[in-house]
């Protein structure tokens, strides 16, 4: 016969794994996505910003209300604005898949801006724009929420601007969606990095506790 004890513990309700929502916006931003604009010059900073304002209303919007997030004329005027513009090579593929879901927000894939984004990101850490690869790496992880790898991205690349709130709250999402999908790879690294970090400010027994999960989950 199972003791009180044991009978509580099989009628518990499995632990649900929460952790608040990370920060999207730096302390210094004003505008939402105002660091393109001061990095990245001329119309193709604009186009930028702009394409990283839609991604970011689309991906923050409940699935079921982002068919009405844009005019019906949206898709076209994007798309002829791309047209005229005079854009590095390595971005117009990913502005043009930007400038077509804004036609067909409702059906769009996650993955697919995603994929975008990270385009864009990987283009703005080659011209060393840091604010702008680390601005469309958030993109890309809001626009595909279970991806942990790229929560983990946006971590790494706000750690090295030095937004550590920031990387903290990327860090601890990263480990939250890692645990719910079972990828213990970036479930350890994002431990890890939270132990540098409490290293790095001198909490040496939170960073012991950290890379001990780290460790574990190895």
């Amino acid at each position: 016969m199972k003791s009180p004890r044991a009978k509580a513990a099989t009628a518990r309700a499995p632990r649900r794994w929460r952790t608040p929502p990370p920060l999207i916006r730096g302390s210094a931003e004003s505008l939402e996505g105002m660091e393109i604009l001061r990095e990245v010059p001329g119309e193709t900073g604009v186009l930028l910003w702009q394409a990283y304002r839609n991604v970011m209303f689309w991906a923050t919007a409940e699935p079921a209300d982002r068919g009405t997030l844009f005019s019906p004329s949206a898709a076209q005027r994007r798309l002829s604005e791309l047209l005229a513009a005079d854009l590095p090579a390595e971005l117009v593929d990913a502005l043009v898949a930007v400038g077509r879901m804004l036609g067909a927000p409702d059906t769009t894939s996650g993955d697919s801006i995603a994929e975008a984004c990270r385009a864009v990101a990987d283009w703005a850490e080659q011209q060393e724009y840091s604010a702008t690869a680390l601005a469309f790496t958030q993109a890309a992880a809001l626009a595909a929420p279970r991806n942990a790898s790229l929560a983990l991205a946006v971590g790494k690349l706000a750690r090295a601007r030095n937004e550590l709130p920031r990387a903290e709250t990327w860090y601890r999402h990263a480990i939250m969606i890692a645990r719910q999908i079972g990828d213990w790879s970036v479930y350890g690294r994002a431990y890890l990095s939270l132990g540098n970090m409490a290293r790095q400010r001198g909490n040496f027994p939170g960073a012991h506790r950290m890379h001990i999960k780290a460790l574990r989950s190895g």
